[in-house]
């Protein structure tokens, strides 16, 4: 057997054994994941088939054009958000992971070793898009009525098109990694950032300016997949996509297997590519990167330190202490912060094209805006929950192996768990609270609207944050030091779940007697302040809950943790 056999046979039966090990789980537990998961998936489905069909009645006799665009749009999105976490993941994996240092002990050549790493990216990054992207392709053939081989022919296709982005985004952090390695970092970032940026200004000037009525405009949408018209050009693998499906859909056979096989062979050649160019760069590209990372001078932080400190002056000294640690943990890892960046800098570009370009929502009705700030605020607060369930929930997990040293240090457990709860505070709000006031902003909300836009995003953080570290006690894994599989056990799933449930009760109540107020004009002014107040203090009892019980539940179980 080969050498990449030999690492691809070992992955699937870690994979079969941990298959196995289900058994042994709650049936609850698997029980609550599975429903969740399919909860959200026919969610998704609805969503897209609800959307289709509006489509498809508002602008007739502009279907064909209007989803070539759509498909070809996604597919171009998806591309770029594939490339940049194979890019990561990758670069992590390849330079900075203790397996790599492994084999590059054993007899394994750098060329199946990248391939392994290859592989193991994109399935570890291609899994969630797949899962979320066939909803979409479902929703559209159902709305089409398509025939059945539909289906397997547009999951083909994502099979194919996913290494088309994975080999891009792996040849990319290895030509970081022996070029850039004294700035990886830096050289990440700035390429994160100027997707953003062009991606901003991209968006904002692509869309017509919108005028008032114009909404069902034939003319107006005509205009709009005018400036979108680049998606569809030929050298886009976006396009190939969008093409080779759409002509599945039609019935077109001939057409979309010519496709397919143009998808196909550019996938297989930008892999053998990728394998080439690691069989000739990837080894020296490892020694340099870490030739050049113990070589060079380390800089404090003493700047950020300080920030922190003052930031951070009504705690505890020593709690202060352990929210810095935090806080550099968390900038000292690439693969926490450009995700951060990745998500909630898209969900900023959004909110900065909204008054100018996109829709202008700046000109609506009073009505328009309560509900499309709202929308903002359950988008924001969704994307929030998210975050904290994958990087707070694992905090106290990935302290295990060095449990000992918190240990040694003069502070109670109680002080360690209420540190971890104060920088999740901290960073999901001073995240969370910039987007509603750039939201808010952009729409023109009344001033008394932006006060009541912050104190639900107030507390949504409290409890987020509460949720994520005291299920985090509850549910440790000390023995794993990958956060990605921390997460996926039965405390994330339920983190996760309870987040989401959280931010629909609080969105929910405050939102719906502003809209009854402004649909229906039920209460006068003065009644609808004293109904607005009784709702914002049903929110902050439910807020003071949510940190509470989990906060107790969660010191309990950590005080009673044997190390």
């Amino acid at each position: 057997m080969s050498q990449l056999g030999v690492l691809v046979g070992a992955r699937l039966r870690m994979a079969r054994n941990r298959i196995a090990e289900l058994r042994h789980h709650s049936l609850f537990k698997i029980v609550v994941i599975a429903c969740f998961a399919v909860g959200f998936w026919v969610g998704l489905l609805l969503f897209f088939y609800r959307g289709f069909e509006f489509l498809f009645q508002s602008v007739p006799d502009l279907r064909p054009v209007v989803v070539d665009v759509i498909f070809s749009l996604f597919f171009f999105s998806l591309t770029l958000m594939l490339f940049f976490s194979n890019g990561i993941i990758a670069f992590t994996s390849l330079f900075r992971s203790e397996e790599a240092r492994f084999l590059f002990s054993s007899p394994v050549c750098p060329r199946d070793h990248f391939t392994y790493r290859l592989f193991d990216g994109l399935v570890f990054s291609s899994w969630a898009f797949l899962f979320m992207g066939l909803p979409l392709l479902i929703a559209h053939g159902v709305s089409m009525g398509v025939a059945w081989y539909f289906y397997p022919v547009a999951l083909l296709y994502f099979v194919a098109f996913v290494f088309i982005p994975a080999a891009l985004g792996s040849l990319t952090a290895l030509l970081v990694g022996r070029y850039f390695a004294h700035r990886p970092v830096r050289v990440l970032a700035f390429a994160l950032f100027l997707a953003l940026l062009g991606g901003g200004i991209w968006f904002g000037l692509s869309l017509p300016v919108f005028r008032t009525g114009a909404y069902a405009d034939e003319r107006w949408v005509l205009n709009a997949v005018g400036r979108f018209s680049w998606t569809r050009m030929p050298l886009l693998p976006s396009w190939w996509m969008s093409r080779g499906i759409l002509s599945a859909a039609a019935g077109r056979a001939g057409e979309a297997g010519l496709y397919f096989l143009v998808v196909l062979a550019n996938a297989l050649f930008l892999t053998m590519v990728a394998q080439l160019s690691a069989g000739r760069l990837y080894e020296q590209a490892y020694h340099h990167y870490h030739g050049v990372c113990r070589s060079r001078r380390r800089r404090s932080q003493g700047w950020l330190d300080r920030l922190s400190a003052a930031l951070l002056w009504p705690f505890p000294e020593r709690q202060r202490y352990l929210v810095i640690k935090d806080i550099r943990t968390f900038c000292r890892d690439p693969v926490q912060w450009s995700q951060a960046l990745i998500f909630f800098g898209l969900l900023g570009v959004y909110l900065l094209n909204m008054r100018s370009r996109i829709f202008g929502y700046h000109l609506l009705e009073p009505y328009w805006k309560n509900l499309v700030s709202f929308l903002n605020l359950t988008a924001t607060s969704l994307t929030l929950s998210t975050f904290t369930s994958r990087f707070v929930f694992p905090l106290l997990s990935l302290e295990g192996r060095r449990f000992w040293v918190l240990g040694m240090v003069p502070l109670e457990r109680r002080a360690i768990l209420l540190g971890k709860f104060y920088f999740a505070l901290l960073g999901s709000f001073f995240v969370a609270g910039s987007l509603m006031v750039l939201s808010d902003t952009m729409l023109q909300v009344p001033l008394d609207m932006v006060i009541v836009h912050l104190f639900a995003v107030l507390v949504i953080c409290c409890g987020l944050s509460a949720l994520s570290v005291g299920l985090g006690a509850i549910y440790p894994m000390l023995n794993e030091d990958n956060p990605s599989k921390i997460v996926s056990g039965f405390g994330g799933a339920l983190n996760l779940v309870l987040s989401m449930v959280f931010v629909g009760l609080v969105v929910a109540l405050l939102a719906v007697p502003i809209h009854l107020h402004q649909v229906r004009q039920l209460w006068s002014p003065e009644h609808f302040r004293s109904i607005l107040a009784a709702a914002m203090a049903v929110v902050a009892s439910l807020g003071i809950a949510a940190v509470l019980v989990p906060l107790r539940l969660g010191l309990r179980a950590f005080e009673r943790l044997e190390v």
